[in-house]
């Protein structure tokens, strides 16, 4: 049996729409909780089942990077989202560069950053 390992499932995050993307970098753990709400109505006929949106919500955390470059997300970025209420674009792809099989798992929506929080621990790195 072959595992994909984390590190080839990057996130992306984009806040002009989805031109350019940036990664979040020094990734320690994330999820990607998906719900579908299923709608049900009584008639004459019988139970009527419909499928609503499907929702996500990502959650994870990163190490802060000291010298981050211009494509990647920072920790100022998550606040100043947040803080703005910026709509950001959300991908990631697993595995990133083609599973055993030739398909990608894909998961796509729009988001926002609604938690931020840095941990701050003497003798450790800053996470977010």
């Amino acid at each position: 049996m072959q595992t994909i390992q984390g590190e080839l499932a990057p996130i992306w995050l984009s806040d002009d729409g989805g031109d350019a993307f940036k990664l979040l970098v020094c990734l320690e753990t994330y999820s990607v909780g998906l719900d579908t709400s299923v709608n049900q109505v009584e008639t004459n006929c019988g139970i009527a089942t419909g499928l609503g949106a499907i929702k996500f919500t990502p959650k994870g955390s990163a190490v802060l990077e000291a010298d981050p470059e211009d494509d990647e997300v920072t920790y100022e970025d998550m606040l100043a989202w947040q803080l703005n209420k910026t709509l950001l674009r959300f991908k990631t792809e697993y595995p990133g560069s083609g599973s055993q099989y030739g398909k990608n798992i894909a998961i796509s929506g729009d988001c926002y950053v609604t938690s931020t929080s840095g941990t701050f621990q003497i003798g450790n790195v800053i996470k977010f």
